[in-house]
């Protein structure tokens, strides 16, 4: 027999008396957590996610519906039985840590087993060893006020441990701690868990809740979302999800049929050897998902198909075969070290890509212009604000591109936007028309001064005899490729990482150790400059081209120069676009101040040009019966990151609102009573009347209270709910309810049908 869950309700309701009025905090709550699972619950503050908790943890009991905890029924438990079970079942973490001032480490942990039975030295040994397991071996003697704060906790998580719970609870576990020590207790976390104990996370913190492997979402009592993965970045879409994701898929391969596009399947496993001659099987690092065969062959797990693409167009021989445009929708591999955010970002995906091929870079303009107005009629049929902005290549090479973003809290992506012209921007890619700085009065000549103590940008601004951060020089060291570089900008600008790596075509970039920067420079940081320095690279953005009285690190501790002359005194090897636009800066095109947005990227259209034909041998012959290497596009759509960007984008406090061109269902059939006959019939009817014209349509008639059928359509978001019920059979009438305005009318029976018609028809037209 298997094992019981650890946590089992089912219909869980807890009401709560405001004066006279009856407050449901949790309406219907059905959850199963098995063994070993880490889960995270979250939801805004008065979601009922703290009712729950209370609940789960023992502390509280549902005003009705059934709670099994580790198979034992404890909903009518006293608060006795409750403590009892709490005690041997549950381990507690809080936010406050709640540890005795006056007791050490070992005592405060040894605790819960003074009701244990278990004598002084027992309970000592359990405590010593709870610690050993949080990494605080060395520190039993010690009391909270001789710990750090992620000390502390990690008492907290031992003591937590001690009784060898079946259920660990942890509520805002990382409230308390920066965001280092924070992220040491999530680590500790998930040590926890693949050592196979049960974790479950009550948290505010939605970049916590994306380490764990299921996300439980709280809203206005009931559940709204829950999300599992695999293992971190790996998700399964269920039966509902499912269905909305094929329709995603679908409108992607209508509209590149509708531009000639031809469908593929190619392998997502491929030979190292194809990745080797493009140059990409060291370009992408990490990243890639690597593997060898039983014959130690090199393989890899496609994470794009650029390669293989251009290996089959090998097949084309003239110019008279172009142009053309292939595509496939497949499964993509990337080893993202972060995935997060549910289907935003994750380590297995479905893509579109597709990829043109042409004669000559005219041809190329005709292909991307395709694939962006495809894209826009894409994004329109999903219901999405897409809009196109300039972005960097990356990885991909190749000329200019394009991505497609979407304004949301969620996304990852900083999008800098004019509001008076049509400027946008990937802040990768983002310039602004910078206003001239008034020079600082200082010496003409290089002048060497004192600054003991002066470490940083604003301390240097604030020393008597140094200057504000737009006159100074940042010199950032980093190594690229190996190579120990200096990389100057104005002091109050920051670097652009993906700008300095697009200006260098460096693959491996990182700031320069300590001893790396003393061994270059003969200094700490603090006191750098590139002022005289030889033997160095030296990459300078180009606010500073022309800047003099500058202000800088004399790469001796302790020492700065002023009286700089960019120019003049630093032998600048390269000029680049390096900083990071700001919020507020000017326009490059009309002055107006741009705004910084953050947007969801669900599109991206490159052109490649040749990067891809020159290195792995594919070219045509062209009129004159000369062979020129192929002109190649391509052309990116995430079909889960476009399904969540319209979940994102398309909610309420009740759930989803779908578009009726990727919902699950286009409309819902809810019958109020199942047990009668005349309602079952009409249902039954009305169902396979709109089946039969083509409609995607589900009958709802299970034997459920009305108020929880009704929250579970609005839930999934189906966009027409009709609901029947004798009341309104007696009148001849159905309600109909539009998801998106849940404002409901009467329809008379014999025009609901095509009532429900129309409006869909409508939704598929307009994608919404």
């Amino acid at each position: 027999m298997s094992e019981p869950a650890v946590i089992e309700i089912t219909d869980l309701r807890r009401q709560f008396l405001l004066g006279s009025e009856v407050v449901e905090a949790l309406r219907g709550v059905s959850l199963r957590i098995e063994r070993g699972e880490y889960v995270a619950i979250v939801g805004p503050s008065g979601s009922g996610k703290s009712t729950l908790m209370n609940i789960l943890g023992c502390l509280d009991t549902p005003t009705s519906g059934r709670y099994l905890l580790d198979g034992e029924e404890v909903q009518e438990k006293d608060d006795d039985q409750l403590a009892e079970i709490r005690n041997r079942k549950i381990g507690f973490v809080f936010q406050s840590f709640n540890l005795l001032p006056r007791a050490t480490a070992v005592e405060n942990v040894g605790l819960p087993l003074l009701y244990s039975g278990l004598n002084r030295s027992a309970r000592r040994e359990a405590a010593m060893a709870a610690l050993k397991r949080v990494g605080l071996g060395e520190r039993t003697g010690h009391r909270p006020d001789q710990l750090s704060g992620g000390q502390r906790q990690r008492v907290a998580i031992a003591r937590a441990l001690v009784n060898q719970p079946v259920l660990l609870f942890a509520d805002e576990p990382t409230g308390n701690l920066d965001q280092r020590t924070g992220a040491e207790i999530v680590s500790l976390f998930e040590e926890l868990h693949h050592d196979g104990v049960t974790v479950v996370l009550v948290t505010h913190d939605g970049k916590l809740a994306e380490r764990t492997n299921r996300r439980i979402e709280i809203v206005d009592g009931q559940i709204a979302v829950d999300v599992r993965q695999l293992h971190a970045g790996h998700y399964s879409l269920l039966p509902l999800g499912l269905r909305s994701h094929t329709k995603v898929a679908n409108i992607v391969r209508e509209e590149m049929d509708a531009i000639g596009g031809q469908e593929f399947i190619h392998p997502a496993l491929h030979p190292a050897a194809i990745w080797q001659q493009s140059g990409r099987w060291e370009t992408m690092g990490q990243e890639m998902f690597r593997l060898v065969d039983r014959k130690g062959n090199d393989l890899a797990l496609g994470m794009t198909h650029e390669e293989v693409f251009t290996i089959i167009s090998k097949e084309l021989e003239s110019y008279k075969q172009l142009p053309q445009i292939w595509y496939q929708v497949q499964t993509k591999f990337r080893d993202e070290p972060r995935p997060k955010a549910g289907l935003l970002r994750v380590r297995e995906f479905d893509m579109k890509d597709s990829y043109s091929f042409d004669i000559d870079e005219v041809g190329l303009d005709v292909s991307f212009q395709k694939h962006h107005d495809a894209y826009v009629r894409i994004f329109a049929r999903l219901g999405l604000p897409a809009f196109p902005v300039v972005a960097s290549s990356g990885a991909m090479g190749g000329g200019s591109s394009l991505e497609f973003m979407v304004p949301s809290p969620a996304g990852e992506d900083d999008v800098a936007m004019c509001p008076n012209c049509d400027y946008r921007a990937n802040i990768e890619r983002a310039t602004s028309a910078l206003p001239d700085v008034a020079p600082k009065d200082g010496p003409d000549e290089l002048e060497k001064f004192a600054t003991p103590g002066i470490v940083t940008i604003a301390a240097l601004a604030k020393f008597e005899g140094g200057a504000g951060a737009i006159h100074q020089i940042k010199t950032l060291v980093m190594v690229l490729d190996g190579e120990v570089t200096l990389v100057c900008l104005r002091g109050d600008h920051q670097l652009n990482l993906q700008k300095l790596q697009d200006a260098t075509g460096a693959i491996d970039i990182r700031p320069a150790e300590e001893a790396e920067t003393v061994a270059a420079l003969g200094a700490k940081p603090g006191s750098l400059g590139a002022v005289n320095v030889s033997g160095l690279t030296i990459i300078a953005d180009e606010a500073l081209r022309g800047r003099f009285h500058m202000t800088t690190g004399a790469n001796e501790d302790g020492w700065h120069w002023r009286g700089v002359s960019v120019e003049r005194d630093l032998a600048v090897d390269r000029w680049a676009d390096l900083r990071e636009v700001t919020k507020g800066e000017p326009c490059i095109n009309c002055g107006a101040k741009l705004d910084i947005v953050k947007c969801i990227e669900v599109g991206h259209i490159f052109k490649l040009g040749t990067k891809y034909s020159d290195s792995l041998g594919a070219t045509v012959l062209d009129a004159d019966g000369v062979l020129k290497p192929l002109i190649m596009g391509c052309y990116g759509i995430g079909v889960g990151r476009n399904l969540a960007a319209v979940l994102e984008t398309h909610h309420d406090e009740k759930g989803m609102i779908l578009p009726v061109t990727i919902a699950p269902y286009e409309a819902v059939i809810t019958v109020v009573k199942v047990n009668d006959e005349e309602s079952m019939r009409v249902a039954n009817e009305l169902y396979e009347t709109l089946r039969s014209e083509g409609f995607d349509v589900i009958l709802d008639d299970r034997d459920e209270r009305p108020g929880v059928k009704f929250a579970d359509a609005e839930l999934i978001g189906i966009p027409f709910r009709i609901t029947l019920g004798p009341k309104g059979l007696a009148n001849g009438m159905a309600e109909f309810t539009p998801r998106a305005t849940r404002e409901s009318v009467d329809v008379a029976l014999g025009e609901v049908a095509q009532h429900t018609m129309e409006l869909v028809r409508e939704g598929r037209k307009l994608g919404r």
